[in-house]
């Protein structure tokens, strides 16, 4: 019989045994509690033992427990509160505890229910109700946690009224019987879907168990094959080992799997991998055998497939034509071919040793490692690698080697996973290569020292190629491959200036030759006109004709504008000449008449008369000169600022004072908007009235007689702003730029000329920068008047108290300053910190927010020339915390920016800059805050010894 038909016919018959005894106990209790049985006959260890059951009660009780106490299954009951009022030996077995720990406490202290079902819970009440028993299975839980699967009968007790007192059950547990019950359906259902023949035969070789597995693999059907000889499954040569094993088996040698030929129902012979196990009866005895078999036949063909693959893996390996070598998934070196050899010389063994060990030795333990790391990379996830180019210093051998080399996933021959690795030493030619690389560095150095743009055009291909000098100077988004088209060149070349140099461009081809040759150009990127030099050179094919053009471009766009500026510059001078002569000799004249008539009259009222006349053109002689000294002591840096806490109000009616005659004169009307807000600043009181003088002068010059002329003082945020319009002769657009340059005047004809020297309006901007502000001038063209502004940085403190300190004397030295310059462009903060220093004073350089704190503590500088576009802490941020170590504001902080808009001075002030300079800082205008911070260090240093007095 089949081992396991028959495993499962033994826990069937238990199983009907144990539910015939759960049946004669429930009988049994029926009985007793129906009073049909007088008395009761128990086994005992003691022997049989009657028991009467009419009695008293206490003997009742007695009987009852000794007799349950008798019965295997576990029997409790319990009262109508769930106390437990009895349980038996079996039960304290079953749940481990004892009678005496229990009783009296309820039921749900000795163990806990687990229903099966949602229902069955209500079915269960439901029974006990209608018919005073239920009878099924559900878990119980006990103390331990123990989880019981067990199978009750449980009956209603009621009392002598019929009421219901209590229950009583009857508990069996099942959970053994039901695993034992799965692992044989389980059993048989393996047996019966496996796809492997399992069979048993008895020890006369007689087959007499069949599964679907042996009918797929041999082809026999059960009903053909059981109760026949095992032999029909043997070839005819193998029947004799075959009767051998049986012998073997018997006598207990043998047991376990081999290999072996067997023979399907259609004489075919396969190769078959086989379990043999002897089989015994419940008495040990050896009644047969259990055989596993497996057709083996497909594994057979994969290891000769194998076998062949791992030939041809190997050949591939050593045919390679570049260096190749294998590592396997335990990261040992396992092939390597005869390219690849070279360059693993020095190590010795190789083949076997760990991968990382064979690296470490070539290149170092750092390096190696991190090669070791991309193997085990491609070795766990499949993913390639593809080495960028590899140039390093040989560890073993102490030269530079240059390598390109790949990884790659593969499934070595044995179906474990391996990294192939792919690779060519290219040292001579990295080399070549960087050698190359390193010419066209020298090269493109050059060039952009110089700032020349190279191109060259192929004329049979007509393809033109530009370098990177050559797109940045054109503003045109560079090409991958340089190419250009020519519209690239042409549409950027101004049109009156594009047929000529295409004229020069072909006659230059046709003729083989070389042309230099000037125009301009639209910049695409900004628009801007720019002035380029090209110079061509062709050269010709071996027929003569051209076939490359090989040319370059300069920007000459400054030299072009320092030309002109320079032949402006000397035609200014040249009228600036006339104009210094005309003005002088017309003072000189009357002068020279003056004295011939104070020589020959003898009239008092006409002496005097030309005495003053004289004294007038002298004066006006004199003006003349000082506007040339002020210039000049401007330009060279020698003018003395003598700043001071003024009202800005008192300066421009000492102003309008000086002008009123002038303006008088001409009839003209002078209308004033001036805030009644005083508004105070840090400034030289006699240039500031020297500054609206000068406007209002201009304003009267070249307005018309009885024109109005327009005067407005009022505060903008932390800006004090002084405007002047006039109805005069206005400004062209292309000369509000030049209005303020030295010896500008609008128009120098001889009906034109209105006196001076035309250095009024430069004297004006000069003073203005001086003090740290700006003028701008305004105006829609000529005959529609002109606006001048001036913007003064005004005091925080609006407030007129405190007395005024005297001006800077020269006793104070300039030693005294010092002065940090941050700007993150080195040779900008330096040269700025250099010119500091030739002023005569101390000067040191930070090139980032965070080193320019550092050196306010340590330093202690007295101004700080403070970049705005910093990288990293920007000069806002930096001067915010600045000015946080710093709360008293003995510190003066001057903004340097390239941006100047009234937002920007806003931002400035906001994070804490006194004042505001937009690049780059002139030489007056950094000596002006120069001479204003050293008055400031000098009026703290007054207060200071004041104080301690």
């Amino acid at each position: 019989m089949n081992p396991i038909t028959a495993t499962n016919e033994a826990l069937r018959a238990e199983n009907t045994e144990l539910r015939a005894r759960l049946e004669d106990a429930e009988e049994l209790l029926r009985a007793i509690r129906a009073g049909e049985l007088d008395a009761l006959v128990v086994e005992t260890s003691a022997g049989p033992k009657l028991f009467t059951l009419q009695g008293v009660d206490a003997e009742q009780s007695r009987f009852r427990g000794e007799m349950l106490a008798q019965v295997s299954d576990a029997v409790i009951a319990v009262d109508s509160e769930q106390r437990v009022t009895f349980l038996n030996t079996a039960a304290e077995r079953q749940y481990g505890v004892s009678a005496a720990d229990v009783l009296g406490r309820r039921l749900s202290e000795l163990y806990e229910y687990r229903w099966l079902r949602p229902g069955d819970e209500a079915a269960a009440g439901a029974a006990l109700s209608e018919r005073g028993e239920w009878h099924g299975e559900h878990i119980h839980v006990t103390r331990e946690g123990r989880e019981l699967l067990v199978e009750s009968s449980v009956t209603l007790l009621r009392g002598s009224d019929g009421a219901p007192i209590g229950t009583v059950a009857t508990i069996r547990d099942i959970t053994e019987r039901n695993l034992a019950e799965e692992a044989v359906v389980r059993l048989a259902a393996i047996v019966e879907s496996s796809h492997d023949a399992l069979f048993s035969e008895d020890l006369d070789g007689i087959i007499t168990s069949w599964n679907p597995g042996a009918e797929q693999i041999f082809g026999y059907r059960a009903e053909e094959i059981v109760g026949t000889s095992i032999m029909r499954l043997m070839p005819a040569d193998r029947q004799a080992a075959e009767h051998e094993l049986q012998r073997r088996i018997v006598v207990g040698e043998l047991g376990g799997t081999f290999e072996a030929i067997r023979l399907t129902k259609d004489g075919r012979e396969f190769p078959a991998s086989i379990t043999i196990a002897p089989l015994k009866d419940a008495a040990g005895k050896v009644v047969g055998t259990s055989r596993v078999l497996r057709d083996i036949t497909e594994t057979k063909r994969a290891e000769e497939s194998l076998r062949e693959n791992a030939a041809l893996f190997s050949t591939l390996i050593a045919q390679a034509p570049m260096g190749t070598y294998v590592v396997d998934a335990q990261f040992r070196m396992r092939q390597i071919n005869a390219e690849a050899m070279p360059a693993f010389g020095s190590v010795h063994p190789l083949i076997g040793r760990d991968f990382q060990e064979v690296v470490e030795i070539l290149w170092g333990l750092e390096l190696g490692g991190q090669i070791a790391g991309i193997f085990r990379h491609t070795l766990t996830t499949g993913e390639r690698y593809v080495s960028p180019p590899f140039t390093e210093r040989r560890h073993d051998l102490g030269i530079e080697q240059t390598y390109e080399w790949q990884t790659q996933h593969v499934t070595l021959p044995d179906g474990q996973n391996g990294v192939v690795c792919y690779f060519h030493e290219v040292t001579e030619r990295a080399q070549a290569t960087a050698a190359l690389r390193a010419n066209q560095e020298r090269m493109s150095l050059a060039a952009e020292a110089t700032g020349v743009g190279i191109w060259e055009w192929n004329v049979l291909t007509n393809t033109i190629r530009w370098d990177a000098l050559m797109f940045r100077m054109y503003g045109i988004e560079p090409t991958p491959d340089g190419l250009v088209h020519y519209q690239d060149w042409s549409g950027a070349v101004l049109p009156e200036d594009l047929a000529e140099n295409e004229a020069i461009l072909q006659d230059t081809v046709r003729r083989c030759g070389q042309s230099t040759r000037e125009f301009r150009i639209l910049r695409r990127s900004d628009g801007e006109c720019r002035w380029i030099q090209a110079v061509e050179t062709v050269r010709a094919h071996h027929d003569g004709k051209a076939e490359w053009v090989l040319g370059t471009n300069l920007d000459v766009s400054e030299r072009v504008a320092t030309a002109e500026a320079l032949r402006i510059a000397d035609r200014r001078k040249d009228e600036f000449l006339a104009t210094l002569a005309h003005e002088l000799r017309n003072p000189l004249a009357p002068v020279r008449n003056g004295l011939q008539i104070l020589r020959l009259t003898k009239d008092p009222d006409i002496a005097h008369r030309t005495q003053l006349m004289m004294e007038r053109q002298l004066g006006q002689m004199v003006r003349l000169i000082d506007d040339l000294l002020e210039m000049s002591r401007i330009s060279s840096g020698k003018i003395i600022l003598r700043p001071e806490r003024m009202e800005l109000q008192s300066a421009v009616h000492s102003a309008i004072e000086a002008t009123q005659p002038q303006i008088d004169a001409a009839r003209q009307v002078l209308q004033l908007e001036i805030t009644s807000e005083p508004i105070w600043l840090n400034a030289d009181a006699t240039r500031i009235c020297q500054v609206v003088n000068n406007l209002l002068t201009n304003a009267a010059k070249f307005s018309p007689s009885g024109s109005t002329i327009r005067m407005s003082v009022h505060r903008e945020g932390n800006e004090a702003v002084v405007t002047v319009a006039d109805d005069g002769e206005g400004i062209p657009q292309n000369m509000l730029s030049d209005v303020f340059e030295m010896f500008t005047q609008l128009d120098r004809t001889l009906d034109r000329a209105q006196g001076g020297l035309g250095i009024g309006l430069a004297l004006v901007r000069r003073l203005v920068e001086l003090h740290g502000g700006s003028v701008t001038a305004e105006s829609a063209g000529l005959g529609a008047g002109s606006t001048f502004t001036v913007r003064l940085p005004a005091l925080a403190d609006t407030a007129a108290a405190g007395s005024n300190v005297a001006p800077l004397d020269d006793a104070v030295e300039a030693t005294k300053l010092r002065v940090l310059v941050v700007d993150d462009n080195v040779d900008a903060a330096e040269s700025l910190a250099a010119l500091v220093s030739i002023y005569g004073y101390e000067s040191r350089v930070a090139d980032s927010g965070a080193s320019a704190l550092a050196l306010v503590r340590e330093f202690k500088p007295a101004l700080v020339l403070l970049d705005i576009g910093m990288p990293g802490m920007n000069g806002y941020e930096t001067a915010r915390r600045i000015r946080a170590d710093d709360p008293s504001g003995q510190v003066t902080l001057a903004a340097l920016t390239g941006w100047g808009a009234e937002d920007d001075r806003i931002k400035a002030s906001e994070a804490g800059f006194d004042h505001h300079f937009t690049k780059p800082v002139g030489p007056d205008t950094l000596n002006g805050i120069l001479q204003l911070v050293a008055l400031r260090q000098a009026k703290l240093a007054t207060a200071s010894t004041a104080f301690s007095a």
